[in-house]
C-alpha cells in the first residue's frame, strides 16, 4: 500500500480513494461534508441469480465512482435538519450491473435533547439492476428492481452516562424494499433495544 499525495494506493485492486473535506459555515449554523471515491478494480465479484434461490458470483474488472455530500442546519436549540445525497456510477466492457443503487437521496429533522433524542427521516433509493443467467441457456440477463421511499423513526432515553433505551420504526409507510434481487418486504419494521456504554 503506498500513499500519494494523501491518496492511497493499495496494489493488487489498483483501488484509489481519495479524502473527503468538510467545515462548518455561517458560524457553526451549517456543517457539511463532501467525500469521493474512485476505484479501479481489477477482480471485482459481481453477483447473479439463476432463479429465485441459487446465486453465484464472477470475478472481472470494474471502473467505480461514487461521491457523497450532506449538509447540516441547527438553526436553533437542540433541533437539527439534514439532507444527504450520494451518486455511483461504474463501467465494466462486459456490462455487468453492479446490484446497487446509482442515486441516494435523503432528509431528516432530529431533536438533541440532553436526555432524548428523536428523529425523522425519509431516504430514496433509485432503482436497481441486478445480474440473472438463463439456466438453460447461459445468457446473462437483467432483473431490475424499483426505487423506493423508506419513512423511518427512531427515539432514545439516555437513563444515565452508560445507559440508554432506544426504539426504531423502519420503512413506516409500508414501501416495497429490495435487499436482494426478487427478496423484499413491504411492511412497517420495529427495533428496540438497551445500550450500555463502557
Amino acid at each position: 500500500m503506498t500513499e500519494v499525495c494523501g491518496v492511497t494506493i493499495t496494489g493488487h485492486h489498483d483501488t484509489v480513494h481519495d479524502e473527503w473535506h468538510g467545515g462548518n459555515l455561517g458560524g457553526g449554523v451549517f456543517a457539511y461534508n463532501v467525500s469521493a471515491e474512485l476505484s479501479l478494480n481489477d477482480n471485482h465479484l459481481y453477483w447473479f441469480s439463476y432463479d429465485y434461490a441459487d446465486y453465484g458470483g464472477v470475478n472481472a474488472y470494474q471502473h467505480s465512482l461514487r461521491i457523497d455530500g450532506q449538509l447540516k442546519f441547527r438553526p436553533v436549540g437542540q433541533f437539527e435538519a439534514e439532507i444527504h445525497a450520494g451518486v455511483y456510477a461504474w463501467e465494466n466492457y462486459d456490462s455487468f450491473y453492479s446490484s446497487r443503487p446509482s442515486a441516494e437521496v435523503g432528509a431528516a429533522l432530529r431533536y438533541l435533547g440532553r436526555k432524548i433524542t428523536a428523529g425523522l427521516s425519509l431516504d430514496y433509493r433509485d432503482r436497481i439492476k441486478w445480474m440473472n443467467v438463463n439456466p438453460e441457456t447461459g445468457t446473462l440477463g437483467l432483473y431490475r428492481t424499483p426505487s423506493t421511499f423508506c419513512l423511518n423513526l427512531d427515539v432514545e432515553w439516555r437513563i444515565n452516562e452508560r445507559w440508554a433505551v432506544y426504539a426504531e420504526g423502519r420503512n413506516l409507510a409500508g414501501s416495497t424494499v429490495y435487499d436482494w434481487a426478487y427478496y423484499y418486504y413491504d411492511t412497517a419494521q420495529g427495533l428496540m433495544g438497551v445500550k450500555f456504554t463502557f
